[in-house]
């Protein structure tokens, strides 16, 4: 899909759920064209969306899947490690060697294998995490310059009856210490991405585990996050 198509399947998602909220930014965001500044909690975005909760169910069952096959190695290295510890050969007789070694190369194996899976799959929660956070950018920007945004600002939305002292603290550590309702974005663009997702990839998904950006395009590598293009 080019960029050109991109914008206008995004701005087609983006018309139904403004359409609904339309009078309620005209009465409670009432700033300067340009000058209007958005807020967004992207863990609630993230949480909602759907493409990103197929693609971590997907993840989590490659990672069910991949314990099991090292259960079977481990097993392996247990049986070396008791066949050498129920050993009666002398420690410097051949036999010993040999049981020796079998068990080390096993230990190394397994570890390496460990190690790769471990790196795999850090890898593929990274590409992830980066794929959905560029889309989510993408939609914002699009909506942001249809509605005379110049700043869209990350803010964590106040959960009254969350005792968890680290919520606490990072409600009371908000930039954010004031908003009109008005102001949140975060359910418009959520309900954006999961609306393009059904429309556009959301059986592709589940039949190629490999994560896509939403346009079809390959990942931004320098993408700058739209909150840092232009001054409050």
């Amino acid at each position: 899909m080019t960029k050109t198509r991109l914008i206008f399947a995004v701005t087609m998602a983006l018309l139904g759920a403004s359409m609904i909220s339309s009078q309620a930014y005209a009465q409670g965001n009432s700033g300067e064209p340009g000058n209007k500044v958005g807020l967004i909690d992207m863990e609630e975005v993230f949480k909602n969306y759907k493409k990103f909760n197929v693609l971590q169910d997907e993840l989590k069952a490659d990672m069910e899947k991949s314990k099991g096959e090292l259960e079977g190695s481990f097993k392996r290295l247990q049986a070396a490690e008791r066949q050498l510890k129920d050993s009666t050969f002398k420690k410097d007789s051949d036999n010993y060697t040999a049981l020796e070694s079998r068990f080390t190369t096993e230990k190394a194996a397994f570890e390496a294998k460990v190690q790769n899976k471990d790196r795999q799959f850090k890898r593929r929660q990274a590409e992830i995490y980066k794929t959905i956070h560029g889309e989510v950018q993408d939609i914002v920007q699009v909506f942001a310059t249809r509605k005379g945004y110049s700043l869209v600002m990350r803010f964590r939305r106040p959960k009254s009856l969350d005792s968890d002292p680290r919520s606490i603290a990072a409600d009371l550590n908000s930039s954010v210490v004031f908003h009109r309702d008005a102001d949140d974005i975060t359910d418009i663009i959520t309900s954006a991405l999961n609306r393009h997702f059904d429309q556009t990839a959301g059986t592709a998904v589940k039949r190629d585990s490999k994560v896509r950006p939403v346009s079809g395009q390959k990942p931004a590598t320098n993408r700058t996050p739209t909150r840092s293009r232009s001054n409050p």
